[in-house]
């Protein structure tokens, strides 16, 4: 005959897995901070949290919001990085007085050794944000490819729509106007 103390503990144990079970059935690959500063220099790091269906991840493909024109991907050991690039229509002149003439469209991080479903891997791009972004949010969607299968975290919300109405949401930042002692996000 089972204890009467046994049963909530079991209960408890399955709703304990079946609440880990719905976290990593609705995890995404998604941005760490909940917002950057227009006109700044900011990291946004993107987290990925899962493979593709239990296969291990061995690309990621990023693509750059249009109006960001430099991109700095940070190296991690167990990724090759290239970064792709198109000419600009009209060349802009950076904080620091360099003219640009391409910009970074995509960030493409390649596994060295596959990253393992259950596993999790933070990717850190430097970037300036937009001056005139204030007010909006920045998409930056992603293609997930794995040993078997790929998932393409592209979808970005249409108006009424929140990213929990979509089933592989494009990890995304809010930009925030700066305040009245605003500084960069963070400097290099």
């Amino acid at each position: 005959m089972r204890s009467p103390r046994r049963i909530p503990v079991a209960l408890g144990a399955g709703a304990l897995i079946a609440l880990f079970a719905a976290q990593s059935a609705s995890a995404h690959i998604e941005i760490e901070q909940p917002g950057v500063t227009a006109g700044s220099q900011a990291v946004v790091t993107l987290q990925v949290p899962h493979g593709c269906a239990g296969s291990a991840t061995t690309e990621l493909r990023i693509s750059i919001p249009e109006g960001i024109t430099d991109v700095i991907p940070t190296r991690n050991a167990n990724w090759n990085v290239n970064k792709v690039t198109e000419a600009l229509a009209t060349p802009v002149t950076d904080e620091d007085g360099d003219q640009l003439t391409e910009r970074v469209t995509e960030v493409d991080y390649t596994a060295i050794t596959p990253l393992p479903d259950g596993y999790r891997d933070v990717f850190d791009l430097a970037m300036t944000i937009p001056a005139d972004a204030a007010g909006t949010t920045l998409y930056f969607p992603t293609i997930q490819t794995c040993e078997q299968g790929e998932t393409p975290w592209i979808d970005v919300p249409s108006a009424g729509q929140s990213e929990d109405d979509l089933e592989h949401p494009a990890p995304s930042v809010a930009v925030v106007a700066p305040g009245p002692d605003a500084t960069d996000d963070h400097h290099d």
